[in-house]
């Protein structure tokens, strides 16, 4: 997959530091909303960068916020919204299309 140009990346490295630094923030005052928030938003940004490990650990993190908050529906949305991309990004289409499938059935559920 071609990558955007250096601005698009300028943009991405901006969007880690400050969203590790919101999770990191909400990790030390204990607002688990904070981090679910933060942790929605990076896989996609870790996925982008090359942060495999990362974009793993907040993958599962934002999905474990959002069983605890299941009010909030859009951080489950999000969550699995940029952990698709990171996967269609990666080139695993397999787990993008899964991904995919568990929003449409949670949709379906929410009706």
């Amino acid at each position: 997959m071609a990558r955007p140009g250096p601005a698009f990346e300028t943009q991405n490295r901006e969007s880690y530091r400050y969203l590790t630094r919101a999770f990191e923030l909400g990790r030390n005052a204990n607002d688990i909303r904070v981090m679910g928030w933060a942790s929605a938003y990076l896989p996609s940004v870790c996925a982008f960068l090359g942060y495999p490990d990362e974009e793993i650990f907040y993958e599962k993190k934002a999905i474990e916020i959002s069983k605890i908050l299941k009010s909030e529906h859009f951080l489950f949305i999000q969550a699995m919204a940029s952990i698709g991309y990171a996967n269609w990004s990666k080139g695993d289409t397999i787990k993008a299309l899964e991904t995919g499938n568990d929003l449409l059935e949670f949709g379906k559920a929410k009706k």
